[in-house]
């Protein structure tokens, strides 16, 4: 439901399954689905609260700390995303459950950090970021795609070539995507 960006059904199914199976495996997994739905519809209130309780009550849940992460971001809370992010970073070095923590998980704090350190302004950390990323998952789209606006953001003549190269690789690597194309 969230893929095809139903976050009101995503919402009232996720809150009946934490009502009629609140003790069940995956709820924690509801509950982190419930605060994407609720990002989605712009309540972050709602989202903030519920995934403090989930950390507390899982501090080693690494996505939990990614969708928090998220939350302050969309809302320009810039230290609190960055701490949240920290955070995903750490507990998902601790383990892999390959659900909650892991290298999925690692990676994509790094890219949420990237994004994050872009939109505050901060390009020396963003571009650390993005390039750690890009070590992760070799020519990701995704991670070209944010060091190549992080280069730009930085308006310096000496990046545009190499900015234009990542633009050109990220839209081979996925022709269909209209940002990159627009950016480039």
């Amino acid at each position: 439901l969230l893929d095809e960006s139903a976050a009101d059904r995503a919402v009232r199914n996720m809150q009946l399954v934490l009502k009629d199976a609140p003790d069940h495996p995956h709820a924690l997994a509801a509950r982190i689905y419930l605060c994407l739905a609720w990002r989605m519809r712009g309540e972050a209130v709602l989202a903030e609260k519920e995934l403090l309780a989930a950390i507390a009550a899982n501090p080693w849940a690494a996505r939990a700390h990614l969708v928090l992460a998220h939350v302050y971001t969309d809302q320009s809370r810039w230290e609190e995303g960055a701490a949240s992010f920290r955070a995903a970073m750490d507990t998902a070095r601790e383990k892999d459950d390959g659900v909650y923590t892991g290298p999925a998980a690692y990676e994509e704090a790094v890219l949420g950090a990237a994004i994050l350190e872009r939109r505050r302004g901060e390009t020396d950390a963003a571009e650390r970021f993005a390039r750690q990323y890009l070590q992760l998952r070799k020519d990701d789209p995704d991670g070209l795609f944010v060091l190549a606006t992080v280069l730009e953001q930085r308006g310096e003549r000496t990046h545009l070539e190499e900015t234009v190269r990542l633009l050109r690789q990220a839209v081979r690597l996925e022709p269909g995507r209209t940002e990159f194309l627009a950016r480039l």
